[in-house]
């Protein structure tokens, strides 16, 4: 991408010399240039073939870029200076394209249009049907489409969506339900990676956005299956079908009429943490593509699965041929466990919790296992949230500030608090990070310089760092804050004759110097003491409270 960075970078000198008064987003433009070659193969800046810019606007950044409102914008303001520059350096033909092609893209990136392009599912199909109606009689071709029936449809210009899976309610009527108990999301992500349906999905997923064509009209062609057969372990043209159609219906990969394009569910399945919401889409894209009249049936399945349990001989009983085909691709996604009639870890965790929306960060009790450096950023943010809530389950996860290699552990909580936007979160990933003592200093000098420096001069027993902005010290003192509030609501539920019980964990400053001496003498607390740890709370909060308003008002 050297001539590409050539070219954007001689953009403000060129805008000096000329004397425009324009600013583009250079990164916008980078971007756009880059998606280009990437996919149509045009490296040259210089050159735009007929038709190139429009496709790379209309057929690519929707599905491979942030295409929103602030994007668009910025790409209305760039592209007339991409013109200019091309008019002035470029070849005459290059030159006649971008004068038309940007001009017909101003009113997309302004108006209504470019807003339904933030849909890259539902710009897909768009696409699919405007590569299918070229060279025709547009009008013509498009009333008989609307004339087929869905499966028509979706023979034609598919996969098509039926529609989202509904979800809410309550499916068990009020009974209570066995406590799920969770793993870390790595676990899980694992579980999925090895389920025979997803592994297939994934694999033709990453073989299709590596081709510079593909052939497919709702189905993939018989060259493209052949090809695929070749170059990946799936094991007939009907496992290909099947993997494609849930590629597309997940937005593993997006499909245009053109190209097949990297999804954003694809994206994310490299991060195990992220995996178990990858998973989700690809089984509420089965479950999406069962008839309206037939989905109940499949989302009982579900349900049932976790409690009662599903009886021996279900699958035969189920009643027709597209519920049989969906409870067949769940299983073969790890939906259940092998015993085949409960749902796994996975399905509880993935799926079941997500759709009941009781999935809220350290609601359920965590197996967490032991401390180990290969834990992802979301391993970490997931057993903070069962710390806070004293839900880690197993004594092995119990035991990570006692087992855990300081310097590694202390690089993970960092990378939680880089990444984090919860206030509560972050104050206690630093109230952790400081229990690992001054040995990990070095690794605390990474917030130095950055958002969180208010943070960093906080750091116990280090050299002064620079002082802190009114941002990044409101930041710390906002977070702490936060802290507090999340505080003071546990002790409200606390009643007298409760243990004294942080789960192992010693969450330092924040609870008062009195209380955290108990920690060490454990034994039901008093009214008395409860009250006192309540009003303490309080005051330390207000005094939190006026400090923040002070420095707001500076």
């Amino acid at each position: 991408m050297d001539q590409i960075d050539a070219f954007v970078n001689r953009i403000p000198d060129w805008l000096d010399e000329t004397g425009a008064l324009a600013e583009p987003d250079l990164d916008v433009l980078r971007e756009l240039l880059e998606c280009r070659a990437a996919v149509l193969g045009h490296t040259d800046p210089l050159s735009w073939p007929e038709g190139s810019l429009v496709e790379t606007v209309m057929g690519i950044a929707p599905f491979v870029l942030q295409f929103d409102a602030a994007w668009r914008a910025a790409a209305a303001v760039t592209l007339p200076v991409l013109r200019d520059v091309v008019v002035f350096e470029g070849d005459r033909e290059s030159a006649e394209v971008l004068r038309r092609e940007v001009k017909s893209l101003h009113p997309v990136l302004t108006g209504g249009s470019g807003e339904r392009m933030q849909d890259a599912f539902g710009w897909s199909t768009v696409r699919r049907l405007h590569h299918l109606t070229t060279g025709t009689d547009v009008d013509a071709w498009l009333a008989r489409y609307k004339e087929l029936s869905w499966e028509e449809a979706d023979r034609l210009a598919g996969p098509l969506r039926r529609g989202e899976v509904s979800l809410g309610g309550d499916p068990y009527g009020g009974v209570t339900i066995p406590f799920p108990r969770l793993v870390l999301p790595s676990v899980a992500g694992a579980a999925a990676q090895q389920a025979p349906l997803v592994s297939a999905a994934v694999e033709l997923a990453l073989w299709l956005v590596a081709q510079p064509s593909v052939g497919a009209s709702g189905v993939l062609d018989d060259d493209t299956v052949a090809q695929a057969l070749a170059a990946t372990t799936l094991g007939d043209a009907a496992a290909v079908q099947e993997a494609w159609r849930i590629a597309v219906l997940s937005e593993l990969v997006y499909w245009t009429g053109a190209h097949v394009l990297r999804g954003p569910r694809l994206t994310a399945w490299a991060d195990p943490g992220s995996r178990p919401a990858s998973w989700d889409h690809l089984v509420r894209a089965v479950v999406g593509d069962v008839p309206a009249s037939d989905r109940d049936e499949v989302m009982a399945a579900v349900y049932a699965a976790y409690q009662p349990g599903l009886p021996a001989g279900f699958d035969e009983s189920l009643g027709s041929e597209p519920v049989r085909i969906a409870v067949g691709r769940l299983r073969r996604l790890g939906m259940f466990d092998e015993s085949g009639t409960k749902l796994s870890p996975l399905g509880v965790q993935g799926v079941l919790l997500p759709w009941l929306r009781i999935d809220r960060p350290g609601r359920w009790p965590l197996v967490a296992g032991p401390w180990r450096p290969e834990l992802t950023t979301a391993d970490v943010r997931a057993w903070i949230a069962a710390s806070m809530r004293r839900m880690v389950a197993d004594a092995e996860g119990q035991s990570w500030m006692r087992t855990a290699e300081p310097v590694a552990f202390a690089h993970q909580l960092v990378d939680v608090l880089v990444v984090s936007d919860d206030p509560v979160e972050r104050a206690t990933a630093f109230i952790l990070l400081t229990q690992l003592g001054s040995q990990v200093t070095p690794v605390a000098d990474r917030l130095a310089g950055t958002q969180l420096h208010g943070y960093r001069t906080m750091w116990p027993g280090a050299a002064p760092a620079a002082e802190p902005d009114q941002a990044q010290l409101l930041l710390f003192l906002r977070d702490q804050l936060a802290w507090q509030d999340a505080l003071s609501a546990e002790a409200a539920e606390l009643r007298p004759g409760v243990q004294i019980d942080l789960g192992r964990f010693d969450f330092g400053g924040p609870w008062p110097d009195w209380f955290r001496e108990r920690i060490g003498r454990p034994g039901p607390l008093t009214e008395a003491e409860l009250a006192v740890l309540r009003e303490t709370l309080a005051t330390d909060r207000a005094e939190l409270a006026a400090a923040v308003a002070q420095i707001s008002a500076e």
